[in-house]
């Protein structure tokens, strides 16, 4: 890490600092919530981009670059455990359902997992990499 990438860390966790307070104010902003999912990917703070995700699908529409890493996330949060509960499985299909109820998000159809496969995640035939969150 060189001198610009600690100062673009150190910027970045400033403005969060600063914009948390305006978006917890503005729930329904698009753009405060993208503007928290940069500053937080800059920041480095990979741990909270799913949470960010989390809070933006619970108050708007989201897009596929939102849905495709967070539902990617989920899946492999639960992939690595050793066995796969009903409990888990259930959790997993309801967000897959609520991607799919949300008009933005075409990422999820063809990946939903089936409780036949449950949880092996290739991608359909349509489905392509989301845009990268800049």
């Amino acid at each position: 890490m060189d001198i610009d990438d600690n100062q673009a860390t150190l910027d970045a966790l400033d403005a969060l600092s600063s914009l948390l307070p305006s978006l917890q104010q503005t729930p329904l902003s698009y753009k405060l919530h993208y503007q928290y999912l940069r500053l937080v990917k800059t920041a480095g703070l990979d741990d909270q981009l799913t949470p960010a995700r989390e809070t933006l699908v619970a108050n708007l529409a989201a897009a596929d670059d939102i849905w495709a890493p967070l539902l990617q996330a989920k899946v492999e949060e639960f992939q690595f455990q050793p066995t796969i509960t009903p409990d888990s499985f259930s959790a997993i299909d309801l967000l897959f359902e609520q991607a799919e109820a949300d008009y933005l998000c075409m990422y999820a159809l063809p990946i939903h997992p089936d409780p036949e496969d449950a949880f092996r995640v290739s991608g359909g035939p349509t489905c392509t990499s989301p845009p990268a969150i800049k």
